[in-house]
């Protein structure tokens, strides 16, 4: 997210398109408008509380990924998407 500003709070959809990790701690923390991020499998790393009060968000992104691991370790929901 480095550059491109700072992203809208009524931001509802987002698709991660960055490697290795989605940026900082509480990225998108208090995003309560936020339903759905797209996170890629190649995503190593997921700052702390990233997701933290975003009570309607679902994380799509491959099975096994490190998202999935992070969401099944934090109070978010999680859908596994199929790798093309």
């Amino acid at each position: 997210m480095r550059g491109r500003g700072r992203l809208s709070r009524r931001l509802r959809r987002w698709s991660c398109r960055l490697s290795g990790e989605v940026k900082r701690e509480e990225a998108f923390s208090r995003y309560s408008n936020l339903k759905e991020i797209h996170i890629p499998a190649n995503v190593k790393r997921i700052g702390e509380g990233a997701f933290e009060d975003c009570p309607n968000l679902t994380v799509y992104a491959p099975a096994g990924s490190y998202a999935e691991m992070y969401v099944r370790l934090n109070p978010t929901r999680f859908v596994a998407e199929r790798v093309f």
